[in-house]
């Protein structure tokens, strides 16, 4: 059970956590008043946050075609941990593209939570 319920390794613990960290700016973002958008110059994590996501309908449609829910499991598991080295390395809010970072994060719970329901798990709201 100790491995299972990591809060840190791939588990369905640990992609829950990331909704509910994604959950947690998107509230906060809508607390606060955004500064007008600049011209957004992508950080190396961010591109790799984007390449991940837009991966998702051709795992999902693979998942499908080949009967293998673990395939959405990997993804998901490599999804939430490039949005928590994006997290962890770069400023959200208050930053100079804090609306691109907030739309990222936005997609990215959305796609967390798609993942997630898709293979019968819940996505809590916070944790």
């Amino acid at each position: 059970w100790k491995k299972v319920l990591n809060m840190e390794g791939n588990s369905g613990p640990y992609i829950q956590y990331s909704v509910a960290r994604t959950n947690s700016v998107i509230k906060k973002a809508k607390d606060e008043k955004q500064k007008p958008q600049k011209e957004v110059i992508m950080e190396k994590e961010e591109k790799e946050l984007l390449q991940t996501l837009i991966h998702f309908p051709e795992v999902v449609f693979n998942a499908t075609q080949s009967y293998s829910p673990n395939l959405v499991c990997n993804y998901l598991y490599d999804l939430a941990s490039s949005y928590n080295t994006f997290y962890s390395k770069h400023k959200i809010l208050g930053s100079e593209t804090e609306e691109f970072r907030v739309e990222l994060t936005s997609a990215t719970g959305q796609v967390l939570k798609n993942g997630l329901s898709l293979l019968g798990i819940q996505a809590p709201e916070k944790m």
